[in-house]
């Protein structure tokens, strides 16, 4: 008998271990669906106390205690299974999220084992043989693993599954996701990755064990419906779903960019390429990104109006076409590119490549920018915009991007869009080759009488600059001239005084010829004719001083 416990004492442990290694890599599915209405509570219980072998404990009494060997095979076999109703009756772990015909069946059933396991507890102490003591040991190692196993799951079951501060009960809520899935029928857990929704575990939404659960990303929140009705907006983070609840659609939090290229006609009616961009977000509000919290939104009424700003072409190529709803990701750029031809058609295509350099003078009429700062208010007019005191840039495709995006801001606020920014890009260019080569040429042209104009006024500044110049040194020179040789004249008679002034002029003379800046104006001639003219005065001189 000792040998037949040692051995099935051997068996019980090599059992559990092999059992669980087994189970560990073979997970339940839910193809194999529960035949009558609340099973699924008991597949759970296979699946997860099952390795326990939870029967072999008590069978190990079998011969120990003064009672016959079925009362020992019924209790080792009904304890446990005690233990585990009473768990689910109080845990309200089925009876909370199961339906409700699963409810009732679940309560019969434990109810059922509760008062037939007591009734054959009653009828082994009423046994004149029995030993208490024996008896309550023999309970004690029959619901001992059971009992750790339960203890274990109530540890553990929190640890693994996620779920946010805000969830009421998450004991209960993260016991009945960890017995749904052992039960081989709970509801569905989807994980948002990349902007995808993807089953992780795959269930009933409707007919399942427990909540189900969605996990997003940081930066995603995903639009749950309930049949054809659109539920709620649920995320960031771990959210449960309810009964019958299934991800609708991603919505991407983060600040979102599109860019096109778009074809307007000028008010001169030529057809131009006009790059455009758009950034924009779900509207935030007052809510700021902050380091290791999820992305912020204003409200759950602003993701669902901009979703449902989607929109059908019906004027598609194809039955296909005219039937596909455009992404509401594409809405802002496609409302830019309309509003960017409505504004460039005000505009000819010169002043497309002008500006505001001066905001004050644009505002008196005979100012060249005052037409450009005019066309500009009257886009802002066709738009539907309010008046703009700093209208006006150094570019005026800046300008039409500020405008563009102000417009595009106003018809998307109420649709739950925040624009945070874009504009017109670089280069806006003709589509017709031959347009560009004309306007090039036009340009080229007006750029040379411009400069030839400043050229020919330079000139003019310069040669009034000069006379100037000289009218002052032929004045000084004359001066002074006129002063010394007045100051010399006095002591000198009427021949002497003639050769004196010649002298004194023909020294001046030399002396600013030989200036660097006088030099490049005279002849190369002028300086040595003056120098010979003066030796000749020189000469004339010593003669008379030395007849």
């Amino acid at each position: 008998m000792v040998a037949a416990r040692v051995g099935l004492l051997v068996f019980y442990l090599m059992g559990t271990y092999l059992l669980n290694r087994y189970l560990r890599g073979h997970h339940p599915t839910s193809t194999a669906l529960p035949a009558s209405p609340g099973g699924e509570p008991w597949m759970a219980l296979v699946r997860v106390w099952g390795p326990t072998l939870w029967i072999f404990p008590g069978l190990l009494w079998i011969g120990l205690l003064d009672l016959s060997p079925l009362f020992v095979i019924v209790l080792s076999f009904l304890l446990p299974l005690c233990c585990l109703s009473l768990f689910m009756l109080f845990s309200g772990v089925f009876t909370s999220y199961g339906q409700s015909e699963n409810r009732l069946a679940l309560i019969l059933m434990a109810g059922s084992i509760l008062l037939f396991t007591t009734l054959i507890l009653l009828a082994a102490l009423i046994q004149p043989e029995i030993s208490y003591a024996k008896f309550g040991l023999f309970c004690l190692s029959s619901v001992t693993p059971t009992t750790l196993s339960i203890w274990l799951l109530i540890i553990w079951a929190p640890a693994v599954v996620p779920m946010s501060d805000d969830v009421d009960a998450p004991l209960r809520v993260a016991l009945t996701l960890v017995l749904g899935f052992f039960s081989s029928v709970p509801k569905t857990t989807w994980f948002v990755e990349d902007g995808k929704v993807s089953r992780r575990i795959d269930g009933n939404a409707g007919r399942g064990i427990g909540p189900g659960m969605l996990v997003t990303e940081p930066e995603n929140v995903v639009v749950l419906k309930m049949g054809p009705r659109i539920t709620r907006v649920a995320g960031p983070g771990a959210v449960l779903t309810q009964r019958g609840e299934v991800p609708f659609r991603v919505v991407d939090l983060r600040d979102q960019t599109r860019s096109s290229t778009v074809s307007a006609i000028t008010r001169d009616g030529i057809e131009v390429r006009v790059p455009i961009s758009s950034a924009f977000r779900i509207q935030r509000g007052s809510r700021q990104i902050s380091l290791g919290a999820p992305w912020p939104y204003r409200a759950q009424r602003d993701v669902l109006q901009a979703l449902f700003a989607e929109e059908v072409d019906p004027s598609g190529r194809s039955a296909l076409d005219a039937h596909t709803a455009y992404p509401w990701e594409d809405l802002p750029i496609k409302l830019s590119a309309h509003k960017l031809e409505q504004a460039v058609s005000f505009y000819s295509l010169d002043q497309l490549y002008d500006g505001i350099v001066d905001a004050k003078a644009a505002r008196v009429p005979r100012d060249p920018q005052y037409e450009l700062l005019k066309t500009h208010r009257l886009v802002e007019t066709s738009l539907g915009l309010s008046r703009d005191r700093q209208l006006g840039d150094r570019l005026c495709r800046q300008t039409i991007g500020k405008t563009v995006r102000r417009s595009v801001q106003q018809a998307l606020a109420p649709r739950g869009f925040e624009i945070a920014g874009g504009g017109v890009g670089s280069p806006i260019e003709p589509v017709s080759r031959t347009i560009t080569e004309q306007r090039v040429e036009a340009w080229k042209s007006r750029f040379i009488t411009k400069v030839m104009d400043w050229q020919e006024s330079i000139e003019r500044k310069r040669a009034a600059a000069l006379g100037k110049i000289r009218q002052e040194a032929d004045s000084k020179m004359i001066s002074g001239l006129i002063a010394e040789i007045s100051k010399r004249l006095k002591d000198v008679d009427g021949a002497a005084k003639r050769e004196l002034v010649a002298y004194h002029v023909l020294d001046r003379l030399i002396g600013m010829a030989r200036s660097s800046e006088v030099r490049r104006m005279l002849p190369e001639s002028a300086l040595p004719a003056l120098e010979k003219v003066f030796e000749k005065i020189e000469r004339d001189a010593d003669v008379g001083e030395n007849p």
